[in-house]
């Protein structure tokens, strides 16, 4: 799904066939079933709630095969401050302080809503700081606005697992690797599904594959050498149990 982005340039029109490829995705990610054949007019009533979050009015203009998103573009005068605001907000992100990093890209997106940089910074400080259901709506809102984004889904993968829903991390993961198949930080959470989850071969071949990827990042080698260590332990339990 296609938007208008911050610098004025006219959003591309996206075919109808796309739009409705990207829609089965996402519904299926939120464990929804996207409503049978619907015409472009059927999809603009379905799509324009998911899109509260930017300017007003919001509107879908269906040009035969083509659809694009319309919303007003903000002032020059608010996308200069919402700049300001992001560069303060960085200034603390840099300090170790995403509480108040938080608070300044929160201003930022009060100034210029369609800016997509600013909404994925301020999930991500939200991430950092473990406060799951304020980033949750955020990365479905960078979701809908790109589809692709492997980091948003490897976020909310990361969140399901969390909530005890393992299926749906390892949906979201998996995505985001058949979009980004290098990205080690997705492998590493996937090999943590897998192992939760009763299979240790996969684990320990994705937390390779997050090893060679990166090198110096100690979870991938904490999570191998412990799915290799309770491998060895279930091993000896059961020679234990077949002696006896």
């Amino acid at each position: 799904m296609k938007q208008n982005n911050p610098s004025n340039e006219s959003p591309d029109p996206i075919s109808f066939a796309s739009l409705r490829a990207s829609l089965r995705r996402l519904w299926a990610l939120e464990g929804k079933t996207p409503p049978p054949n619907p015409g472009p007019l059927d999809l603009a009533t379905q799509l324009a709630p998911r899109y509260d979050f930017l300017p007003k009015p919001l509107f879908f203009e269906v040009n035969g095969d083509d659809v694009v998103i319309k919303y007003p573009d903000e002032p020059a005068s608010a996308k200069a401050e919402a700049q300001q605001l992001s560069q303060r907000a960085l200034e603390r992100k840099n300090q170790g302080d995403y509480a108040g990093a938080a608070c300044w890209w929160r201003r930022a997106l009060e100034k210029q809503p369609s800016w997509q940089g600013a909404r994925r910074d301020l999930a991500h400080a939200y991430f950092e700081l473990g406060d799951f259901p304020q980033a949750k709506p955020l990365l479905l809102h960078i979701l809908w606005c790109d589809p692709d984004n492997a980091w948003a889904l490897a976020a909310l993968g990361k969140i399901a697992y969390g909530d005890g829903n393992s299926a749906g991390a390892e949906r979201y993961l998996r995505l985001a690797l058949a979009i980004e198949p290098q990205y080690a930080p997705a492998l590493n959470n996937l090999a943590v599904v897998c192992a939760s989850t009763g299979r240790s071969h996969q684990a320990v071949a994705l937390f390779k594959q997050a090893i060679n990827l990166e090198p110096q990042e100690p979870y991938a080698h904490y999570g191998l050498a412990r799915t290799l260590a309770d491998r060895k332990s279930t091993r000896l339990n059961s020679s234990h149990a077949n002696i006896s």
